[in-house]
């Protein structure tokens, strides 16, 4: 077999390019010793020869990262990018930006994208299918000799730096609002239900409720995140009532609502968004929202992860506090 790669070999040992670089490189690794015996034996049954010149660069920093992200479409994730891109260049350095379409499979293939072109460092936002693959990508990640920082979204079980906001606490901060301007019933407009941080901000939703000791009516609607699903619970529900209260766990669902609104034109209602995008500004309506301050949990990642490239494995998690 000629000009074999390490694709091919990672093909036949069903892990991935990364893992097999690892073994090949003899590096440091959990890897188990049976899945590093098949590895190399399957490159000496191949006749592998590796890149002399690839190899001559392994270790020589590249001063280029990997950011993986799940929805490059959403307001949140361009704006947090762009903060990234802006404070990594002025460290000198340049970025590599992948979008996952939350899908967990995206998220396997480009992080190993980023390790064959020898990134210094990834900042990872792990899709919301990946929760459904958890120990998986957790064993992934174990085979990866490199520096990451998770980030906005918490992967449990795993020893790397994550730099997350207070969901819980953004969810308490929103309900207790609504709960306190008299209303007589409260929407929760919510994400799917693999969504890491709508879990977490239903969290808060219901440590609210608990404490407010109010008899209350509740509606659950589940959107997606996108700007269409709030316009489409909003068009196809009774969500839009005198006297009522709206929480959307994200801007782009609640101006969905609002864009329903228009022609459902319910005047006397509360609404709150999380994010705080300032679209409201641009387009002349009012939406108070939970501030999470993208710019710090920008800033906090990318020195967290300059200082897992300089000085090896950080694992300190740091949690924001959103504000309204």
């Amino acid at each position: 077999m000629s000009n074999v790669t390490l694709k091919d070999i990672a093909k036949l040992a069903n892990i991935s390019p990364a893992a097999v670089s690892i073994i090949l490189n003899d590096k440091p690794s959990r890897i188990s010793e049976t899945k590093k015996q098949e590895v190399k034996k399957i490159a000496k049954e191949l006749n592998y020869r590796p890149n002399k010149i690839a190899r001559s660069l392994l270790g020589t920093p590249t001063k280029t990262i990997g950011v993986l992200i799940p929805d490059i479409e959403n307001p949140f994730f361009s704006r947090l990018v762009r903060i990234i891109e802006r404070e990594m260049s002025i460290k000198g350095y340049s970025i590599l930006i992948a979008n996952s379409n939350d899908i967990f499979k995206n998220d396997i293939n480009h992080i190993n994208e980023f390790l064959e072109r020898q990134v210094d460092g990834i900042i990872i936002c792990v899709a919301n299918e990946t929760y459904l693959h958890l120990q998986e990508f957790r064993d992934f990640i174990m085979t990866i000799d490199s520096s990451i920082v998770f980030v906005d979204r918490f992967v449990t079980g795993v020893s790397k730096g994550q730099v997350v906001s207070d969901n819980r606490l953004g969810g308490f901060l929103a309900t207790s609002l609504l709960l306190k301007k008299g209303i007589k019933e409260i929407s929760i407009v919510t994400g799917k239900k693999t969504s890491f941080i709508s879990n977490e901000r239903l969290k808060g939703v219901k440590d609210a409720l608990e404490d407010s000791n109010k008899e209350i009516k509740v509606n659950y609607f589940e959107g997606d995140f996108h700007y269409e699903s709030g316009m489409q619970i909003g068009m196809e529900t009774d969500i839009l009532k005198e006297d009522s209260g709206i929480f959307c766990f994200n801007d782009l669902m609640a101006y969905g609502i609002l864009s329903a609104n228009k022609i459902k034109k319910i005047s006397n209602f509360q609404i709150i968004g999380y994010d705080n995008l300032k679209y409201a500004e641009m387009f002349g309506v009012q939406l108070l929202s939970v501030n999470q301050n993208i710019n710090q949990l920008a800033e906090e990642a990318v020195k967290m992860l300059q200082r897992t490239i300089e000085e090896g494995d950080y694992t300190e998690t740091i949690y924001l506090k959103p504000y309204l």
